[in-house]
C-alpha cells in the first residue's frame, strides 16, 4: 500500500489522500449537496500549492 495522509475533523469528515486516489467521508450534518461541495472545496484550497 502506498503512503499517503489522512485527515479528520470533530465533525465526522475523513479524507484520505494517496498519490492515486483520494476517499471523502463525510458525517451525517452533510445533508445537502452544497455543504459537501464546500467542504471539498475548501479541503482542495488547502492543498493546492501557490503559483510563484
Amino acid at each position: 500500500m502506498a503512503s499517503g495522509w489522512s485527515f479528520k475533523d470533530d465533525f465526522g469528515c475523513n479524507l484520505d489522500v494517496f498519490p492515486d486516489n483520494a476517499t471523502l467521508s463525510v458525517g451525517a450534518q452533510y445533508g445537502e449537496f452544497n455543504l459537501f461541495q464546500e467542504k471539498i472545496s475548501k479541503i482542495f484550497d488547502e492543498l493546492s500549492i501557490p503559483e510563484f
